[in-house]
């Protein structure tokens, strides 16, 4: 894997007509999509491990690294890169960031005025990971997946069956759930996925259907952790990251 380091500042301004934040600025390069590794630092000083996954067709997943999710869409217009969804830590919020891109190495995100879980001054440094490069087949995500995640306000242990053909089965502690995963670009490392969750508590709030995308990450081997991010389908609908472990056959 080789590097591309790219920046990112965050400044925080409130929308008050739609009740949500916003990143602007213009870009001299719109070129966005990839896998993105590096560093959140809150303004307070403190760092975590922060992942990025923006895809060819502009779905866009971030994790701050801090328990702070965030899922959108990335979109150009007039050289101006916008990035618009929701964070986890307040769904209905809409969070609106504005990218500043450089020869596809640099980037720029920037909050005039704090939001509700990201802060005036938190910054990301990144860097570009060729992973992204890598083709993606169903044949390589064909396996039972595992991982202890924090979704929907509690960390559940996550079991995942993915068969031949996409379709998926599972579980996650008291509830079931099925969907399916697919390539977006069979050159690129991104992965488009429905998922359904039944939970036996009708009311919960995690009962729905998720839309989500995912990648491949080299992490203790080849190809060996699912990086998915989810939104539900509803504004009030929790959002959040699956880090996924490969069983050993």
């Amino acid at each position: 894997m080789f590097w591309r380091r790219i920046l990112i500042t965050i400044f925080c301004f409130s929308l008050f007509a739609c009740g949500g934040s916003s990143y602007n600025s213009t870009s001299t390069d719109t070129n966005t999509e990839g896998v993105w590794l590096g560093t959140y630092t809150s303004t307070s000083g403190l760092q975590f491990s922060s992942t990025a996954l923006i895809t060819s067709t502009g779905i866009t997943g971030i994790d701050f690294g801090n328990g702070v999710y965030f899922y959108g869409t990335t979109a150009v217009s007039n050289g101006n890169v916008t990035i618009t969804g929701n964070e986890s830590v307040s769904t209905s919020t809409l969070v609106t960031i504005g990218a500043t891109v450089a020869a596809h190495q640099t980037i720029s995100l920037q909050v005039l005025n704090g939001a509700y879980a990201i802060h005036t001054g938190d910054a990301i440094d990144a860097g570009y990971d060729s992973v992204y490069e890598k083709d993606s087949l169903v044949s390589k995500i064909v396996a039972t997946w595992s991982g202890r995640n924090v979704f929907g306000g509690g960390t559940l242990n996550w079991t995942v069956g993915i068969a031949s053909d996409g379709t998926f089965t599972g579980s996650a502690d008291n509830f079931a759930l099925n969907g399916t995963i697919k390539p977006i670009d069979s050159n690129k490392n991104e992965y488009s996925v429905t998922m359904t969750v039944n939970d036996p508590r009708a009311n919960y709030l995690m009962n729905g259907n998720y839309a989500g995308i995912a990648t491949l990450l080299d992490t203790t081997a080849t190809d060996s952790t699912l990086l998915l991010f989810f939104k539900g389908d509803q504004q009030d609908k929790v959002l959040g990251k699956l880090l996924l472990q490969r069983n050993a056959p």
